[in-house]
């Protein structure tokens, strides 16, 4: 398997949490889960559009929507319809490194698989804004 790194958010504080904490409120992490996945599945069914949508200023700041969806494209020439992904590890965090905002966050560090036996890891945090949940940063490593 080759080893590509592919960073489709540059923001520098991708998953650089700061003051982090084991996950400490259930509620909030399976709310999370739950917008993660769905996320992840816009990216599998190429609705990069509707991704866009969903994530924060802060990531929309960080590149264009031309060059991310570029990006996304580059990377599914090297990676099959994912199968299953499973949650390698999570973190709640106030802080981001390098953001000045207070918020409500939480990383996931997942592993994915294809039908084919091919794994990557995919790394997402999300931040709370009102009542949903945004992606603030994502990366993948393949």
């Amino acid at each position: 398997m080759k080893a590509i790194f592919i960073i489709i958010s540059v923001l520098s504080l991708t998953f650089s949490v700061g003051c982090s904490d084991r996950i400490k409120d259930v509620s909030i992490v399976s709310d999370s889960t739950v917008f993660v996945f769905e996320w992840l599945t816009l990216l599998d069914n190429k609705k990069y559009d509707d991704a866009w949508n969903l994530t924060s200023e802060e990531f929309r700041e960080t590149t264009t929507k031309q060059q991310w969806i570029a990006t996304l494209e580059q990377y599914r020439l090297y990676t099959p319809m994912p199968d299953t992904r499973h949650i390698a590890s999570s973190f709640q965090s106030s802080t981001l490194h390098d953001l000045q905002k207070r918020g409500q966050y939480v990383s996931f560090d997942i592993t994915t698989k294809s039908v084919d036996g091919d794994t990557w890891r995919e790394a997402v945090i999300v931040v709370k804004k009102g009542k949903n949940w945004e992606v603030i940063g994502y990366t993948m490593v393949i």
